[in-house]
């Protein structure tokens, strides 16, 4: 049932197979009574591993009684967790619902609030729909479906509108723009570093001089006090989606994107026809002489069923699915946000019971008083006020 993924977890199957582990309450071990013992059975003051809650035993042969008394301890912990908790975590959801409920996407990109308020100028800082993110850059799977995307974006039909090309010729050779002023820029940074990196060796000192030459070499447009650059040569320019609205210009996809799918054709040419002469054209290097075995069977294959297409319909193809991958206006994204807190709160109250007193049930106990305390006490006294992301 595990392997097949039917029900259950590897630390189920260890605790039927293994042992149990050692049995928390309430993130602590098994503490002692007023006699200085876990249970009867032990001797007074005994901080070895089995007083303190470790479980050597596995539910394939049994427990002992000391040990399924430990157990039965976790287990009453877990019972009161689904009932107290579950309670506290529906009031979570409830809050966190009616305080985001009215915010929304509108047609110039932003997320606001009922009053007006901007809360973002694009929603997750790329507007793509969270739901539809997955599948924008799996090129590869889009490729294994052509039949399905070319009735759905018709490349030949999209080109041929005026508009369409008009549009995405201009987003194209507006990126071409932007990744040439930041190589630009790049250089002139690293050059830079490089002569501030030799003044800095010498072993004789300048001094007023180095601050003049560091005050030349600061970088301008990552000056925090000057909101204006003060070279304006250096300044960055405006990312393509930013210039070209995507809503309003087919084609204008952010400058990440489209090193993505340029990379995918470098490393897939097999795939698609005339793929050398496209990325000659753009400039980069050549490819290698031989495609491994296994890139010649899946050239064999697409040939067979008719899938190769050339690299420029290939990218019109997926511009137009990042289009349709885009936020709808209109959209209640406040409502999601909250039930994406509000539904995996609830869950980890129910899990602590299938858990019960293995270790990997601590962090998910702990959750629902964490969750509390950031959002609804919001106490200026937190336990915990800086969490580290691995």
């Amino acid at each position: 049932m595990v392997m097949t993924g039917a029900k259950g977890s590897k630390v189920n199957y260890s605790m039927i197979g293994a042992m149990l582990s050692q049995q928390d309450l309430e993130g602590r071990r098994v503490p002692m009574m007023f006699t200085s013992k876990a249970l009867p059975c032990f001797a007074k003051y005994d901080l070895g591993a089995r007083n303190g809650g470790l479980i050597m035993d596995r539910f394939l042969t049994g427990l002992r009684p000391p040990e399924y008394f430990f157990h039965c301890m976790s287990g009453r912990e877990g019972l009161v967790d689904t009932a107290v908790k579950t309670a506290k975590s529906g009031y979570l959801q409830r809050a966190l619902m009616k305080t985001m409920e009215g915010i929304t996407s509108l047609y110039d990109s932003t997320v606001r609030d009922a009053d007006g308020l901007v809360l973002q100028f694009k929603y997750g800082e790329d507007g793509v729909d969270v739901m539809k993110s997955p599948y924008v850059d799996k090129f590869e799977y889009a490729l294994d479906n052509l039949a399905i995307l070319q009735s759905r974006y018709s490349t030949d039909k999209a080109m041929s509108t005026p508009n369409v090309a008009r549009s995405i010729r201009r987003a194209d050779d507006y990126s071409k723009q932007v990744a040439r002023e930041l190589r630009s820029i790049r250089q002139a940074v690293k050059e830079r570093n490089q002569q501030r990196k030799a003044v800095e060796e010498r072993q004789f000192d300048l001094g007023p001089a180095i601050e003049r030459i560091e005050t030349t070499f600061k970088d301008p447009w990552k000056e925090v006090d000057d909101p204006a650059p003060s070279n304006p040569e250096m300044s960055p320019p405006d990312p393509s989606a930013e210039k070209y609205h995507p809503m309003a210009n087919v084609g204008s996809t952010s400058e990440k994107y489209r090193e993505k799918i340029f990379e995918w054709i470098r490393g897939n040419p097999f795939l698609l026809k005339d793929a050398e002469a496209y990325i000659a054209q753009m400039g980069e290097e050549g490819l290698e002489e031989e495609d491994s075995k296994k890139k010649k069977e899946t050239k064999i294959k697409h040939v067979a069923q008719g899938k190769l297409m050339t690299p420029q319909e290939f990218r019109v193809m997926m511009m137009l699915k990042y289009h349709d991958g885009l936020l709808q206006p209109g959209e209640n994204v406040g409502c999601v946000a909250a039930q994406s807190i509000g539904e995996p709160s609830t869950q980890m109250t129910l899990n602590t019971f299938h858990l019960a007193g293995s270790g990997g049930a601590t962090n998910v106990t702990l959750g629902i008083p964490r969750l509390v305390e950031i959002l609804q006490r919001a106490s200026r006294k937190q336990k915990t006020p800086l969490a580290y992301v691995a």
